[in-house]
This record gives C-alpha cells, structure tokens and sequence, in this order.
C-alpha cells in the first residue's frame, strides 16, 4: 500500500514538472527593463556617481573647517632649561576671506626670547586675519566648494547618462530577441506548412492526379523552408545570448534566461505613437539637454578658474591683528585692554606676472572652446532628435502598411490553395505566393522591432528617462 502511494506521488511529481518545464513564461519589454533597472551592475553605478560628487563637495567644504593646532618646543641643557614654548589655538575661516583666531601662550626659559615672554600665568590672544589684495574675492577654497557644487550636479547628470545608454542598449537586446523569436515562429509555422504540402504532393502523385517531378520541387521548399529555419533558431540564440548581458540578480549574479522564457506575442504588440508633447517641445527639451547641462557646468566651472587666476595679477596683502590678555582668576578675559595687541601686515607681488597673465589667457582660450563646443553639440542634438522623430514617425506609417500588405497576401495564397486543390493552378504559383507571404511577414516583425527602437532611440537622444 505504501509502495503504491509512494509511486502516484512520483507520478504526480513528474507530470508537474513537465508541466512546469513545458509552460511557457513571457518576458515584457517592461518587466526586462525593470529588471535592469534595479539590478544592472551599471545601475548601480549610475548611483554611485551621485555619492561620487557628494563625497567631492564634502571634502570642499572641508577647506573651511575649525582647526585645532597646539605646540611644544623645549630644550634642557645640563639641568638648566633654556626655553619652553607652549601654544595652543584655533582658527575658523570663514567665507569672506576672513579667518578668526585664538589662543594661548606659555613660554619660560633662560635663554627665552625677549619678544616671546609672556606673563607666568601665559597669554591669551583672539583677532582676525584678513587678505585685503589677492584672495579677497576669491580664493583657491572658495573656488574649490563653488566647483564641487557644480560637480555634485554634474555627477548626477552623468549617472543619468550612463542609465541612458543603458537603458538604450538594452532596449535593443530585446527588440532584437523579440524580432528573432518571431521571425524563427514564421519559419516554423513555414517548415510545417511546407511538410504537409509535400506529404499532399506525393499522395496526389501517387494516386495520378499530379506529375511525380511536383514532389521533387515540394522537397525543395521544404529544405529551404528548414534552412531558413535553422538560421533563425542560430539568430534567436544569438540574441537571447546578448539578452542574457542584462540579466542580473543583484548586481552581482548574471541569469540565464530558460528555454520557456519568449518575448511579447506578436498578436499582443501595440506600436508605439509619437507623444505630442515632444514635437511640441522639442527646441526647450534639447535646451535643458543633460549634455548641454554638462557644457554649461564645465563653463562655469573654467569661468570660476578664469576668476581664480585673476586674483594672481593682484598683489598679496595679508593683515593680521590680535588682542592680548593675561588671564587673571577664571575670567580669561577680564584683563582685554585694546592698547594690548599684535599686528603685522606682509606684502608681496611678481613684477613682472607673466606666469599669471599667461595661465589668465590659456583659461580664456580653453573657456571659449568649450562655448563653441556647446553650440556645435546644440546643432548635433537637434540634428539626431528630429532624425529619430522622422524615423519613428515613418515607421508607425510602415507597420500600419505592411499589416493590410501581409493581409493581402494571406488573402492570395488562400485563393491560390483552392485553386491549387481543384487543379487550376501548379506548385510553382502556390509556392510563389507563400514565399510573398513569408517575406511580408518578416518585413512586418522588421517594422515593429524598428518602430519599438525608434521611440527609445527619441527618448536616447533627449535622455527623456526616468530611473
């Protein structure tokens, strides 16, 4: 009894798992996209880009952190102390050019320098310092933050970028699988077609009613039929290979596809139309074009250079000023007296500045290249969209044809078979009418795979995409 219950679940098992193998799964262009989307190790990256100009504008705004500094110099000398330096500070930059500072002295010693004593208790000092010539504007820390904030927003750009192209290429992969997928099921349905007309032929020859040399052109049709077949089944694999290129699981685990998976049915295929609001739009889309976003940011970012280098012709004036105090009791600054204070100021300045009016010129030169660049790639952009427009628009028209073509041709090769069957017409003319049929049908799943491209192809050259 255990044994018979034991051999039904097998049973079971094995019907179940050839139904499961036998089924078919299909793959939508939307679901493949997904897929890609959230697990393309190329998404991923596209991500990272953003992190990438985060990091860089982190490490800008570094330049104006509070810094913390402390010092100790001493030397001893057959028991007897020479000197002893103590320090102790900080100092805040700030935007403008201006750095606040304080701190703390104690200094002692036999040999101290006389300028270097302070009180016994040390001290205090708090002031400013300020670059009044060359720097006063800006300066290599304000250009550095100025630049990484337009390179935060590039780096997303360019994360977009790199989606695009992702996004565009692998919408290619699947059109072109789906197109061979199709292509190989009409070649079947032909080898199947051409199979039974030869077995029809040889019957009708046997039994008189057609000449035995109709059964050596019905083999012929059939062989033809079968290597057209063969060299689509070689192209579909060909595809689901390069399909398998953007199959993966988490970024790091490529998938295969199962030979269950297909791409849309052919009879479930919707051309897509043109979105009126990209003719009607078309000149403010390539104006706000990430690629252009990019020349523009490069040009701000050499015009910030340009205004950097600027500053080198300007001579170098550096003030500094600071109150002292010695501090009595836990009142630090009880003791300020503004007649107690340092300052100094240190000038300098090249005099001939050649170096500086050269590096001035080669930023100008560079940043007019880039301004010519920009509008030569404004040129190029409207150029490739209003080409893919056209294309895509010019391939609604084709499918729209080529479908009542392929009707047509149905219709003369089913007027053909009956007057094949009731022997008003030979083998040859039925086999010429099928070939037509054949040959517009393949131009159709041509169509749509161009049609299905072309609308990515709109959205490739105006990066109109949303990951």
């Amino acid at each position: 009894m255990i044994r018979s219950i034991f051999f039904i679940l097998l049973i079971a098992l094995s019907f179940s798992s050839f139904a499961q193998s036998d089924s078919m799964w299909i793959l939508s262009y939307d679901e493949f996209i997904e897929i890609v989307k959230t697990h393309h190790p190329l998404s991923r990256q596209a991500n990272l880009q953003r992190d990438k100009g985060d990091a860089t504008l982190t490490k800008a705004r570094g330049g104006f952190d509070p810094k913390l500094e402390g010092s100790m110099n001493q030397k001893y000398y057959k028991d007897q102390q020479y000197y002893s330096y103590v320090h102790a500070g900080l100092k805040v930059p700030t935007w403008f050019g201006l750095s606040a500072q304080g701190g703390y002295e104690l200094n002692d010693g036999t040999y101290l320098n006389p300028s270097s004593r302070v009180p016994d208790d040390g001290l205090w000092y708090a002031g400013l310092s300020l670059s009044l010539g060359k720097g006063l504007l800006i300066d290599e820390r304000r250009a550095e933050l100025k630049q990484a904030k337009i390179y935060l927003e590039s780096a997303e750009i360019e994360g977009k970028i790199m989606m695009n192209q992702l996004f565009f290429d692998a919408s290619v992969a699947y059109w072109d699988w789906f197109k061979a997928y199709h292509k190989m099921k009409i070649y079947e349905g032909a080898v199947e077609n051409a199979s039974i007309r030869l077995e029809g032929v040889k019957s009708s020859a046997f039994l008189g009613d057609r000449p035995f040399i109709d059964t050596v052109e019905a083999r012929i049709q059939l062989q033809n039929r079968m290597i057209g077949l063969n060299q689509s089944k070689m192209e579909f694999l060909n595809k689901s290979e390069m399909l398998e290129v953007y199959l993966w699981q988490d970024g790091y685990v490529p998938l295969s596809l199962t030979e269950s998976t297909f791409p849309t049915p052919a009879d479930q295929f919707t051309p897509a139309h043109i979105d009126p609001s990209i003719t009607a739009y078309k000149d403010s889309l390539i104006q706000s074009h990430p690629e252009l976003i990019l020349y523009q940011n490069k040009l701000d970012m050499k015009s910030i250079d340009l205004r950097l280098k600027k500053q080198g012709i300007l001579p170098s004036v550096d003030l500094k000023y600071n109150l002292l105090s010695e501090p009595v009791g836990p009142d630090v600054f009880s003791e300020i007296n503004p007649s107690d204070y340092n300052w100094g100021v240190q000038v300098n300045y090249p005099l001939f500045t050649r170096k500086e009016r050269g590096s001035i010129r080669l930023a100008k030169i560079e940043l007019e290249q880039l301004e010519m660049d920009r509008l030569t790639k404004i040129q190029m952009i409207d150029y490739k969209v209003s080409s893919a427009i056209n294309t895509w628009s010019t391939s609604i028209e084709q499918i729209i044809l080529y479908e009542r073509t392929v009707n047509d041709y149905i219709t003369l090769l089913n007027g053909e078979q009956t007057l094949f069957e009731i022997g008003e017409s030979s083998l040859f003319l039925l086999n010429s009418r099928e070939r037509s049929l054949i040959d517009s049908q393949l131009k159709l799943i041509d169509f749509k795979r161009d049609n299905q491209i072309a609308k990515v192809l709109v959205d490739y050259q105006l990066v109109n995409i949303t990951f």
